[in-house]
């Protein structure tokens, strides 16, 4: 049964709201659960007209927004970080990385998506992105990248990905580089580059390969 179910005591919005269409979703959850494309397409088949169909639409995106804006945790360190992958509010990509903007509240950019609505704004790819790349996710003033990888921290050993995140580094704000390794039967291993540690469970775990730790920072080896 719906929260918001005229059994809950609560009216639907077109009592509530003068000239809500009786044929759009009437209760706030039914709104946020109806996708873009089909509420469009449904109201235009109702003979709703452009005017009110805009106003819907523009209801539903704030309403998402809001409920976006009271979940959303900023992201400060990689014990955030952290909790977010666990109620998988972050979900990385398995042997992909993804990168999130964030911005001076080191809060995830919500941007418009092309078909309606809003996502976060991010880049996926197979190998540490690149300028180029990053650049399609432009951050504001204060804002950094927070980079994820699906996998093993032993991916810094493969086609000198250990030079690539150090370049990395050294061009953009990058709060983190996580390493985010799930094993079945075991409980996931998160790794912090900025730690230079992982964590299983509450216990300490050593990147795989100091060497590639250090040159991932940028350091010189001793």
């Amino acid at each position: 049964m719906s929260l918001n179910s005229p059994t809950n005591g609560l009216r639907p919005l077109s009592a509530r709201l003068k000239g809500w269409p009786e044929q759009a979703p009437q209760y706030i959850s039914d709104l946020m659960q109806t996708r873009h494309g089909d509420l469009k397409e449904q109201l235009a088949a109702d003979g709703v007209s452009p005017e009110l169909i805009a106003i819907v639409l523009e209801m539903r995106r704030d309403t998402i927004d809001a409920h976006h804006s009271a979940s959303e945790l900023p992201i400060t360190n990689a014990q955030d970080a952290a909790r977010l992958l666990e109620d998988r509010i972050l979900r990385p990509q398995a042997n992909k990385w993804v990168t999130y903007a964030l911005g001076k509240n080191r809060l995830r950019l919500a941007v418009p998506h092309p078909s309606g609505g809003r996502e976060y704004l991010r880049v996926v790819s197979r190998m540490p992105p690149t300028v180029e790349e990053l650049n399609t996710a432009p951050l504001p003033s204060g804002g950094v990248y927070l980079v994820i990888y699906g996998g093993s921290p032993e991916i810094l050993g493969a086609t000198s990905n250990a030079e690539k995140i150090a370049q990395l580094r050294k061009t953009f704000p990058i709060s983190d580089v996580l390493f985010y390794n799930l094993i079945e039967g075991q409980s996931p291993t998160l790794f912090s580059l900025e730690a230079r540690c992982g964590d299983q469970g509450g216990d300490r775990r050593e990147f795989p390969n100091r060497e590639h730790l250090i040159t991932a920072l940028g350091e010189e080896k001793a």
